[in-house]
């Protein structure tokens, strides 16, 4: 059950925890890129890498903050399941820079090469409880000499850095510029599905150095 997230005293910080799994995804049929065509990539196979990332003044104080999961090669083409287990807990302020999944799906083939499918971000809820969630799957559209490349030699767009997109900090070398023409402009390519609980409450306060003397 779903309860409202516990209201913090000035100057306090907040413990965020989560615990669940990225349950899988739903690619489009024939979402497969020319690009994954062109590196032979024949079967649908896909994985996904993820990580968890939060704002300044945030740490990740238990669990993993990033892992990778299986590959799945589904009987049902479009659909994957993976199942990857997500475990851990933020401490930071109040609000501000609030914790968010973040996931890469890639194409794998039997030689296990492998060709970006997309990406994907979600802020994690700030109402405790258990949540089924689903956020959308997209990838750089590219430029058209980016395109054309993909589409004989493979290799389609990625992302240079992306934490610089997810929070706002895009650097003109690696995103292209921002505004105007050669503004980021992305395809879609599906959903990913997670399964989430997640707990908010208030960080105790650090304890204080057992080596310390007495105060003079």
């Amino acid at each position: 059950q779903n309860r409202p997230m516990p209201e913090a005293s000035t100057g306090s910080r907040l413990e965020v925890s989560v615990f669940g799994q990225i349950v899988g995804a739903r690619l489009p049929s024939g979402a497969m890129s020319h690009a994954a065509a062109a590196l032979g990539l024949g079967s649908s196979a896909a994985h996904c890498t993820y990580r968890l990332s939060a704002g300044d003044g945030w740490a990740c104080e238990r669990g993993a903050a990033a892992g990778s999961s299986h590959t799945d090669w589904p009987a049902s083409a479009g659909t994957f399941v993976w199942e990857q287990p997500v475990d851990a807990t933020f401490v930071g302020p109040h609000l501000g820079g609030w914790p968010r999944v973040e996931v890469e799906v890639r194409w794998v083939d039997v030689h296990g090469r492998s060709e970006v499918a997309g990406y994907a971000a979600q802020h994690l809820p700030k109402t405790p409880g258990t949540h089924a969630l689903s956020c959308r799957v997209w990838r750089p559209r590219g430029s058209l000499l980016e395109r054309l490349s993909a589409f004989f030699v493979g290799a389609s767009p990625q992302l240079t850095n992306p934490e610089q997109l997810v929070y706002g900090r895009p650097d003109a070398r690696s995103l292209s510029r921002s505004n105007g023409r050669d503004r980021l402009t992305t395809v879609s390519e599906g959903e990913v599905f997670l399964s989430l609980s997640v707990t908010v409450r208030e960080a105790a306060a650090p304890l204080e150095d057992e080596e310390a003397g007495p105060a003079p």
